[in-house]
Formats: structure tokens, sequence, C-alpha cells
């Protein structure tokens, strides 16, 4: 080889002139790897001609980053990589030059490692010392992490904590969780925290081995402290020209790292997934989707089993599936009933679920809208919180004929449904059959009970109420069901005796005292409870009730039950079948409301 680049005073070889170097760079810029990097066309533009002036001195860091890339005058090398980022891309992509478009040409345009004055060499004696990422020796466990057909890298880098020192261990872990999160997502796109940490520290091997790992963007993260509040500020940017395309600041806080991370998750993917350059891997959405089939699989498993603690164990599992993807729409239907299943069991009050579980149901609609899963949760909705049930219905029968399997679906349907509506036939029959495939679906055994207790069999509904306590001790909903059961038959003692051996907490919504008294007032015909709105407050609708009938008459009852009927009060959709308001089921006004909202 014959270096032109010699103490910094160019000379050209044979037969070569500065017009023909020029000419050279503007076919260089004419490359399709150059057309849309305007910084790096300007890079090799400006590092060119200056020392065709004989002017290396000019090719410093700072001087690069202020007149090539746009920097300030206070700008600092030692805090921004820019320069020796987009240096090392540059050399990359003109590898691919001159083994493509320029492997003809007379002469190659080099730059050595760790310098910015370019060297001229005539191509005839040897081949350019420039190496792609698939022919760098290997340096250590790194290894070449680009994939053929071509898929985008991303790197996440902890980067400066500024004042907020004592903040730098939760930084690295934060960036830590939020690289698993994406990989979750992107399994082939994104670079190991191991690596990427390592890298981090030591930002020159990030700039010697960027091209080997062929990084395509980097997410760099920075705390920082405005007035009292700490932010996180998180920076994409792109490895190939250095600019920045997002940066999104979020609160940092101060307890649980959860929903930031949920967040910044979700943002960094839809801002990848909306640039024409990120590459997205086909077999990584193969193996994201099964890894999202496989963690809603837990949820609708927790739904199954209706208690409060399996219920906040199916949220923590669809909250996992969208941090693994979040444009699965089973995830939100997932998470639209777990709101709906809280509403049953009484321990989630409707005016605090219903639009978070209308957005969730709509949310998983408009990303699958034929989904077996997606009809189940929109049905649901419609039917608990908007009444709307004949829309319910349609959605349920879809459902089924879109072959959905959980054994959720039936149990719903009863609740949210058929029984609001009086339809009961042969649902004991269905729920039997959806019991004997899955024994251990806690709520169907509760939704069959219920549907003995609606059609007016309490014999049996106590009998599968006890069933549903001997399999899941803590179905708060099935020792409230029992409650009733009995009171229906006036089984007082018995009644009294399941709010003695319960615990507490599984009781909820009610304390037991409330039923304790409420069984003493159904026994006494509520004479012994004075009526006082001040007293009845905590009881619940059904009892509310029928206090007031007791004591100030079956217009104060049909009142109480209007205006829960108007809020969509949860316990009010199933008056209609309701056993213990047999005594007003007859009445005109009890019938003009039920006609009202269409019950």
């Amino acid at each position: 080889m014959m270096p032109l680049h010699q103490a910094e005073n160019p000379r050209l070889p044979e037969g070569i002139t500065k017009e023909d170097v020029l000419s050279e760079v503007a076919r260089i810029c004419r490359h399709p790897r150059f057309q849309r990097a305007e910084f790096l066309r300007k890079f090799l533009a400006f590092s060119v001609e200056r020392t065709l002036e004989n002017d290396t001195a000019a090719l410093k860091e700072y001087s690069i980053g202020t007149y090539v890339f746009g920097r300030n005058e206070d700008f600092d090398p030692r805090n921004s990589s820019i320069v020796r980022t987009q240096a090392s891309k540059l050399r990359s992509r003109m590898a691919e030059y001159y083994r493509s478009d320029g492997r003809n040409s007379s002469f190659v345009i080099t730059f050595p490692a760790g310098s910015y004055v370019p060297v001229f060499t005539l191509s005839g004696a040897a081949a350019p010392q420039i190496l792609d990422s698939g022919e760098l020796p290997r340096h250590g466990r790194l290894r070449d992490l680009k994939s053929t057909p071509h898929t985008s890298i991303l790197a996440i880098l902890p980067g400066d904590c500024g004042l907020v020192r004592d903040k730098i261990a939760e930084m690295e872990g934060f960036a830590a969780n939020l690289t698993t999160s994406l990989a979750r997502r992107f399994p082939k796109n994104v670079l190991a925290n191991s690596v990427a940490s390592s890298l981090s520290r030591n930002r020159e091997s990030l700039f010697e081995f960027g091209d080997r790992l062929t990084i395509d963007y980097l997410a760099e993260l920075e705390l920082h402290r405005e007035k009292q509040s700490t932010y996180i500020t998180v920076s994409l940017m792109s490895y190939a020209d250095g600019t920045y395309r997002w940066v999104q600041s979020f609160p940092w806080p101060e307890d649980s790292q959860e929903s930031l991370l949920r967040d910044m998750s979700e943002a960094i993917t839809d801002v990848l997934k909306g640039l024409d350059d990120w590459t997205f891997d086909q077999s990584s959405k193969l193996l994201m989707h099964d890894r999202c089939e496989h963690i809603c699989e837990e949820g609708y498993y927790g739904l199954e089993r209706f208690t409060t603690p399996s219920v906040a164990q199916a949220e923590r599992a669809f909250l996992r599936a969208q941090s693994v993807d979040a444009h699965v729409s089973r995830a939100y239907s997932g998470l639209a009933l777990v709101s709906m299943s809280r509403i049953l069991m009484g321990i989630l009050p409707m005016e605090e679920a219903m639009s978070e579980s209308v957005v969730l149901a709509a949310r998983a609609t408009a990303l699958d809208p034929n989904s077996a899963q997606t009809l189940l949760g929109d049905a649901t909705v419609r039917g608990l919180v908007d009444w709307d049930f004949p829309a319910a219905a349609a959605k349920f029968a879809l459902a089924a004929h879109n072959g959905s399997a959980s054994s959720i679906r039936l149990p719903l349907e009863v609740l949210t449904l058929r029984i609001p509506t009086g339809t009961l036939t042969e649902e004991p029959a269905e729920l039997a059959e959806v019991i004997r495939r899955s024994p251990a679906s806690i709520i169907s055994r509760y939704a069959l009970a219920m549907a003995f207790l609606h059609s007016g069999r309490p014999e049996e509904a106590e009998v599968e109420f006890r069933r549903t306590i001997e399999l899941e001790y803590l179905c708060g909903p099935a020792w409230r069901g029992l409650w009733r059961a009995l009171i229906t038959q006036r089984k007082f003692e018995e009644a009294d005796r399941v709010t003695r051996f319960v615990d507490p907490h599984t009781l909820l919504p009610y304390s037991i005292e409330n039923l304790q008294a409420a069984a003493a007032g159904y026994q006494s015909n509520w004479q012994s409870l004075k009526g006082s709105l001040d007293t009845i407050a905590q009881f619940p609708l059904i009892e509310r009730a029928l206090i007031l009938q007791a004591h100030h008459g079956v217009f104060a009852a049909i009142s109480e039950l209007g205006h829960a009927v108007k809020l969509h009060h949860s316990e009010a959709i199933s008056i209609k079948t309701e056993p213990l308001l047999s005594s007003l089921r007859a009445e005109a006004g009890f019938q003009s409301l039920l006609r009202r909202f269409e019950l």
C-alpha cells in the first residue's frame, strides 16, 4: 500500500488528482447506504476537504462535533459520544461501498482506527483494511449479533445521573429491567444487558465494537432533578447519523418502578415500530406471540379460581403479557375481565371500574375484533357495565362460535346475562358439563350454584355453594351465596354459623356484623331494626330494600332499587330473579322498574 497521509501532509497517489478524490466522494454519497445519512455524508466531505487542504488540525473531535453535527460552542467530547459513534458507522458504510459500487475504483478512502483523518490508497496494491461485522476478529465472548436477513439492534445504556448520585444503582437496575422487558418484545433485536452495560462504562469499546455488534439505535437513560421532583429521560438516537429520533421524560417513582417500566417499554416499542428502518425479525414475532399466549393462560387460570388473591395474580399475568407485547389483544381483554371479576366479587365498586374496563375492552377490539377472548371481554363488559343485554348475547354467541374453549365463558354468560335477564333454562346441565371438563374451575361451580339459587332451587344451590367452598375456601362470593341460600330457606341459625366461622376478609365488602344483623332482621321480619337510613347504609342492596319495605312501605323499597338500577349498581343487575325479593315482584312499581330498564 501507498498511504497518502504521512505526517499530516497529504500526497495523492500517482495519477490521482484532487478532482478525482472529490468525484469519488460524490459517488460515495450517492450510494444507497449514504442517501439517507446526511450527517455521514457531511462528515466524509468535511474530513476529505480539510485533508486535501492540508488542514488536518481541524479534524479534531470538537471541530467535527460543532461543524458537522451542529453542536454548540460548549460541546464537550468527554460527555458526548456522537463523533466517535458516527466515525465508526462511517467506516462500516464505506466498507460496504467498496465491496459493491466502488469495487472497481482506482483508489480507496479509509479512516484508520482512532483517527478522523482519511487515508487515500491505490486499490491495485492490496485490499483496503476495512472489515465489516462479519470479518472483524472475535473478542472474548462478544459475537456477531447480526442475523440474515437484516434485523435491527437496540442497545439500552444507563447514562449520567447528574446530581442524582444516590440513584446510580437504581438506574442501572432499571436499565437491566428495561432491557429484559424490551427483549421479551424483540427477542432478537435487543443487545444483552451484560454487553450493553459493559460498553456503557467504556464508551471507547462501544465505538470500537459498535459496527461489529451492528447497533442501529441507542436508548440512553438519564436521571435529573427539577425543583423537588426526579425525572428519568430516555433518548433514542440513531447510531447511523447521530440524530435523536425521540426523547421523553417520565417521573421517577419513589417506590415501585413497575408502572414506569411498563409505560416506558410501551412508548419505546411504539416509537421503534413507527421507524422506517426498524426491521423486526419475523421469528421474534412468533416467539413473542407464544410467550404472550402462555402468560395469558396463567391469567385466565387465575380468573377461574375466582378468589381475591387469584384475580390479583391474573392481573399481574396480563400486565406481564403487555410488557412482552403491548399489542396483544388477550392481555387487554383479560384485564377487562379482571375488573369484571372484582365487580362480581363485590370488592370493586362499579363506578371505579366502569370507564377503565370499557377502554380496555375497546382496545382489545381494536387490536383483534374477532378473537374469542376479545369477544368474551367485550360481552362481559356490555352485560355487567352497560346492561346492553342484546349486544352482550350476540357477543357471547360469537365468542362461542369463534372457538372460546375457556371454562370462564359460560359462567360469565350466566352471571352477567342469563341471570339478569331471567333466561335460565339449561344452565345447570351446561355448567355441569363445563365442570366435568374443568373440575378446578371455581367460577363455574359458583355460577352453577347461582343458577340454582335464581331459578328457585335454594336447596341445590346450598349444596353447590358448599362444594365450591370445599374446593376453594377463599372464594368470598361462595360464602355470601351460601349465606343467601340459607336465608332463602329460613335456616337462620346455620346462616349465623356461616358468619361466625368464615374469615372476615372473605366476606368483603360487607362485615360479619352487617350480615348477622341482616339475618336477625330476616328472622324478625325486620322489626328488630329501626329502619334508620344511617343504620342500613352498610347493608347489601337487597337487605336495604327489605328494611325500607318493612318500615317505610313498598314505594320506599322500590325507590331504593330504582336508584341502584339507574347507577348500574352491580347488585341491582340480578333483581329480576332475586328470590329474596319475591314479596315485591308482583308490585306494579317493581314491574314498571324492570320494563323501564329493560330487565
